[in-house]
């Protein structure tokens, strides 16, 4: 059985070793800790043994948290004409299994989805926006200006400045 874990207080590479080291010195448990993401990864013949592990770390100073499978993702979503659009969607997505919030912006047009990786997979999420009739694909930041954005305040600037 394999189990990863979110490893509170490492300051540094040696308290990665040392964690290592503690956790493979038990038997029939085999360990790796990687640093920089702060994770413990660790294979048991017995689920008893996790228990123990969680102890055996908390005596040398650090804290195991169970790794969340819980994931947080920005999608665009096109095609909504209103706010009553974007309460739709938002509305179905907190309806469905798996699926731990949902929000969705009209104005930005986006959509921050948390979601159970165990119990859902972004594809079905990203259908199921395709299924009400608008298009969903994941948003990536790049750091540029949307210039599409850019245009529509023009044009909302053109036209209150105008009245």
């Amino acid at each position: 059985m394999r189990e990863s874990y979110l490893i509170e207080g490492m300051s540094c590479s040696a308290c990665a070793v040392k964690i290592e080291k503690t956790v493979n010195s038990m038997e029939g448990v085999n360990a790796t800790v990687n640093f920089s993401s702060e994770i413990l990864s660790v294979s048991v013949e017995d689920k008893l043994m996790l228990k123990e592990i969680e102890k055996k770390v908390k005596e040398i100073g650090y804290l195991l948290n169970k790794k969340s499978s819980s994931k947080t993702v920005t999608l665009s979503i096109s095609g909504m004409t209103c706010a009553v659009c974007a309460n739709k969607i938002e509305k179905k997505l907190n309806e469905v299994d798996g699926i731990e919030k949902g929000e969705v912006n009209f104005s930005t047009e986006r959509a921050t989805v948390s979601y159970d990786i165990k119990k859902i997979k972004l594809r079905d999420i990203k259908y199921l926006i395709i299924s009400l009739g608008y298009q969903s694909k994941l948003f990536e930041n790049n750091n540029n200006i949307d210039k599409k954005n850019i245009e529509k305040t023009k044009v909302l600037n053109r036209k209150f400045y105008s009245l």
